[in-house]
């Protein structure tokens, strides 16, 4: 008979198996938009120099387009951006588009919005 302490999970996590690319398209394929829609939002930006907050509007065409604006405190710092599959076709103005949305896969994710992985993902 053991007494004392149940043993503990190894401190280092357990490696996850690689995902299967064919459940991932399939998953990703369940949140795409099958109509046209608009997703009003708040947002808050900080980094070193500045801290923003405001509201604003993405219009979602499906499959893959979206506008993105946004509108600071006041009517302040707004901008907009057209966007197709991971590029951005413009924004204006453009610094503040970047600083506010580093990585476009991220904008699709925020709202909801899985982008496949590209074809040549493993």
């Amino acid at each position: 008979m053991l007494a004392g302490c149940p043993r503990l999970a190894p401190l280092v996590p357990r490696p996850l198996a690689a995902g299967n690319r064919d459940s991932a398209v399939v998953w990703a394929g369940a949140t795409q938009p099958t109509s046209h829609m608009a997703i009003r939002f708040r947002w808050k930006y900080q980094d070193d120099q500045k801290r923003w907050g405001g509201r604003g509007q993405a219009r979602i065409a499906p499959p893959d387009s979206l506008r993105f604006d946004y509108v600071g405190p006041l009517g302040l710092g707004a901008g907009a951006a057209a966007v197709v599959g991971d590029s951005t076709i413009w924004a204006d103005p453009e610094q503040n588009f970047r600083s506010l949305v580093p990585a476009v896969r991220m904008l699709w994710a925020g709202l909801g919005i899985v982008r496949s992985p590209r074809a040549d993902a493993a």
